[in-house]
């Protein structure tokens, strides 16, 4: 892997546009005098920066191609990534990269006002540390209430579980509640689990599995029919208490747990991927009679999202 110190660090410069200090992409315009400019910049001025002289109506194509084959450093440089990319390679990196300064969680999930912002290794700690109060612990299982279940209305919940950090958002709108499981990590270690959500009322229960979102996904687009379960607000009013208040069991486990492979593998299998470019919503089923636990599970333990 190719790291910051095979840089041309001269030539990076020759790249960097003059007005944005971005590095130039094709197409790149040249002035009368031979300085250059990047094409955003180029319709916002109507000289040169540099020299104050006209542009001409010719491209450098020199530069263009010196600039498609140059190595690029991470934006998050200064902040610890030493990587170098190509051009291409650069943007895709930098949407992910374990460098990037993140908001806080219950910012970015909740719309709350911290603003603490931090690399993504050190999300955990700061949430621990500043929102103990707002965060359960859980060995997987976990009993989540909603108090005063109605309509427009977002609850928000962070669990440790499993020696990781998660996030239970729930969504409602339009008569539909819509549910993810946040995972605050990236999207790959997030697709290494699964959660199963659970709501009884008596003798009934309906239960829906899925696999866990990154935090760092756009929570609008998670919360979308197809990227996440959706129930129809009526179709749980009889799972409802008296107080308006919704309990449901949600249990959280690694996706190489053999059970859990074989149920999404299966189900795949017979039904085909579901209507979405992102494969998250598997096993729906309904059931009847009390919610089964493994002898060996702990017990839930329940957590309040006011």
């Amino acid at each position: 892997m190719s790291t910051t110190k095979h840089l041309d660090e001269d030539l990076l410069k020759k790249l960097e546009c003059p007005v944005c200090l971005e590095y130039m992409l094709s197409p790149i315009t040249l002035c009368e005098n031979g300085h250059n400019i990047c094409s955003n910049c180029r319709s916002r001025v109507s000289a040169c920066p540099s020299c104050s002289g006209r542009f001409l109506p010719v491209r450098n194509r020199a530069l263009e191609d010196i600039a498609q084959t140059a190595k690029y450093p991470c934006k998050n440089r200064e902040g610890g990534c030493n990587e170098i990319f190509s051009m291409d390679d650069k943007i895709e990196h930098e949407s992910k990269c374990l460098y990037e300064k993140r908001m806080c969680p219950f910012t970015k999930l909740s719309g709350g006002s911290c603003s603490w912002a931090g690399v993504l290794s050190d999300v955990a700690t700061h949430v621990r540390h500043d929102h103990g109060c707002q965060t359960q612990n859980s060995m997987g299982i976990f009993v989540v209430k909603l108090e005063t279940l109605c309509a427009s209305k977002h609850y928000m919940q962070a669990v440790f579980a499993l020696g990781k950090l998660f996030f239970i958002v729930w969504e409602i709108k339009e008569c539909n509640i819509h549910f993810a499981v946040f995972h605050a990590g990236s999207k790959n270690g997030a697709e290494e689990f699964t959660y199963k959500l659970s709501i009884k009322m008596h003798n009934e229960k309906i239960s829906m599995r899925a696999i866990c979102h990154s935090y760092l996904q756009e929570t609008p687009t998670v919360l979308q029919p197809g990227e996440c379960i959706v129930l129809h607000h009526g179709a749980v009013l009889k799972y409802l208490s008296k107080s308006s208040d919704l309990s449901c069991e949600i249990k959280i486990r690694r996706c190489s747990d053999s059970s859990v492979f074989r149920s999404l593998s299966k189900w795949f299998e017979e039904q085909g991927p579901p209507p979405s470019n992102r494969q998250t919503t598997a096993l729906m089923s309904a059931t009847k009679g009390p919610v089964q636990l493994p002898d060996n599970s702990p017990q839930p333990s329940t957590v309040q999202l006011p």
